[in-house]
């Protein structure tokens, strides 16, 4: 029975494998015709040309190289001393801390800034945020609330007052007979120019010479920027240097081009020698603050202790006209008036 079915099976397998054998692929037959064009898709929006907006400040044009070039030779960048990332003064010596301040209003950043890097064109402009020339807008365009007290409104310059006042300080009050000096650096610190250019922050003694204003805060629009930065002088002065003078084969040159619009035929900024008269009343008040005992003469930084309020109040008028370094071009009467009643009232 198992052998009948064995051959069974093969007999079969033989019958299909004969079978295919005999089966032939035919010719192929004539093609079909050509089916209907299909509806074509609608055209895709080109997207934006990348290189569009950013020909609006990399142009072929050299104005933005010359900024550049100006600003690698100023203060800021290279005598801003950036490594003063502590808290209390990382909020103008870097850049990191400055725009700390701006989002924060507090007067100290809330850590000291780790990896600080200098002021840099994107600390005042508004740089790769819109990618258009919006880029070179001024971060602060509004008025400035003073760390000392007091709104000021200088233009353009109110980018600068925010960094350029006085730090926080007390200015000592005529009621009381001492005043303590608690610190060999006490005062306004080094940068108080908007608050003299406003008169503001100043030991206001009674003396011979009343406390008013010269007229550069209202004659002048944008304040710092139409003076620091008038027509430059290649990368020495003026533009984005910021420099008010420049050495030039070995002299050394004032960038009086702003100054004379007003000052006819001025050749310098010692316009009438209100800087030599300046320089002479710093000079004499000096000199009453060594016999005081409160000027260090060989740092020339203060000696702590207690003092009569004159000569605490003497001493921060010193310190505030020094430290503004421009010798009364920022505010010739009140610094006038500052150090003339503060050396009045030393003497009497």
């Amino acid at each position: 029975m198992q052998t009948k079915v064995i051959l069974s099976v093969w007999f079969s397998f033989l019958i299909m494998l004969f079978a295919a054998s005999c089966v032939k692929e035919g010719p192929q037959g004539p093609p079909g015709a050509n089916g209907t064009d299909g509806i074509d898709g609608v055209d895709g929006v080109d997207g934006a040309d990348g290189a569009e907006k950013c020909s609006a400040c990399h142009s072929a044009g050299t104005d933005l190289f010359a900024k550049q070039v100006q600003f690698s030779n100023s203060i800021h960048r290279i005598g801003g001393n950036f490594e003063r990332n502590a808290p209390s003064c990382a909020i103008c010596h870097t850049h990191e801390g400055f725009l700390e301040r701006l989002e924060t209003g507090a007067d100290a950043t809330a850590a000291t800034i780790e990896d600080p890097t200098p002021i840099n064109c994107r600390t005042c402009h508004m740089i790769h945020e819109t990618y258009d020339i919006t880029d070179y807008d001024l971060r602060v365009t509004g008025p400035v609330d003073l760390i000392n007290g007091g709104t000021v409104d200088f233009g353009k310059a109110n980018m600068c007052i925010n960094c350029h006042q006085s730090r926080p300080y007390q200015i000592p009050d005529m009621a009381n007979d001492s005043t303590a000096i608690t610190s060999s650096r006490w005062g306004t610190h080094h940068g108080p120019q908007s608050s003299l250019v406003f008169g503001l922050g100043g030991f206001e003694i009674a003396g011979s010479l009343e406390y008013v204003n010269s007229p550069h805060k209202d004659l002048i629009t944008d304040g710092c920027v139409s003076c620091h930065m008038a027509d430059a002088f290649g990368d020495s002065g003026g533009g984005h240097t910021f420099n008010m003078k420049y050495e030039s084969h070995g002299d050394e040159v004032p960038n009086i081009v702003a100054c004379t619009a007003c000052h006819a035929g001025a050749e310098d900024f010692n316009i009438n020698g209100a800087q030599d008269e300046i320089e002479a009343l710093l000079e004499e008040l000096e000199e009453l603050l060594l016999a005081e005992g409160v000027l260090n003469p060989n740092s020339g930084l203060w000696n702590t202790g207690t003092y009569r309020t004159e000569v605490a109040g003497a001493a921060l008028n010193y310190i505030f006209i020094e430290e503004d370094r421009s010798l009364g071009v920022h505010n010739y009467e009140y610094a006038k008036a500052l150090l003339t009643n503060s050396i009045e009232s030393l003497k009497n």
